[in-house]
Formats: C-alpha cells, sequence, structure tokens
C-alpha cells in the first residue's frame, strides 16, 4: 500500500496558502501606488495649470503697464510738441506784431478786401 504523508501536504498547501496572501498583498500594494501615482499626476495637472494661469495674468498686467508707460510717454511728447508749436506760433507772431508796419498792414487787407469782394 501507498502511504501519504499528510503533513508533507499541509506543508505544501500552506506554501500555497502563503504565495497567494503574498500575491494578493502585492496587488494590494500595487493598486496602492498606481492610485497615488494617479493622484501625483492629478496634482501635477492641477498645479502646472495654476502654474500657466498666473504665468498667463502675469504677461496681461505686464503688456498693460508696458501699454500705459507708452501712452503716457506719447501724451507727454504730445504735450511737448504742442507746446513747442504753441510757442513757436506766439514768437512768430510778436515778431510779426513788432516788425510789421500798421499802414501797410490795414493797405494789405483793404487790397484783399476789394479783390475778394469788390467795392461797394
Amino acid at each position: 500500500m501507498l502511504e501519504i504523508d499528510c503533513s508533507e501536504q499541509n506543508n505544501w498547501w500552506d506554501m500555497l496558502k502563503d504565495t497567494i496572501l503574498e500575491i494578493r498583498e502585492i496587488e494590494k500594494e500595487a493598486d496602492e501606488m498606481c492610485a497615488k501615482a494617479l493622484e501625483d499626476a492629478k496634482n501635477a495637472v492641477i498645479s502646472a495649470d495654476e502654474e500657466s494661469n498666473k504665468i498667463k495674468i502675469n504677461a496681461v498686467n505686464q503688456v498693460k503697464e508696458e501699454r500705459k508707460k507708452v501712452i503716457e510717454a506719447a501724451e507727454k511728447d504730445a504735450t511737448n510738441q504742442y507746446d513747442l508749436i504753441i510757442n513757436s506760433g506766439i514768437e512768430r507772431a510778436k515778431e510779426l506784431k513788432e516788425n510789421t508796419d500798421t499802414s501797410k498792414a490795414v493797405d494789405f487787407i483793404k487790397e484783399k478786401l476789394i479783390s475778394s469782394y469788390g467795392s461797394r
């Protein structure tokens, strides 16, 4: 008769159970690692999106500031040019007033009026 040693069979079953338990534990750890990696990836995307928005807002604000500076400089330059033109005109008017003979000016105006409207 063939004799079967039950203790040897129990050792195999115990080893098989232990192996299955270890596999389940490793699968559980792998699932946890995947879940953690997924959460980390989501957080990285959210962080990158927030950083992207900050950079965009900073760029828009910088452009607005630069535009404001350019407009202020243009307005200042325009005011300076305007003042130069007005002052030049005032100086020219003073020169004409000082250097123009009144009787000649009156004669010139009369001549222009007569040529435009005729004598009435």
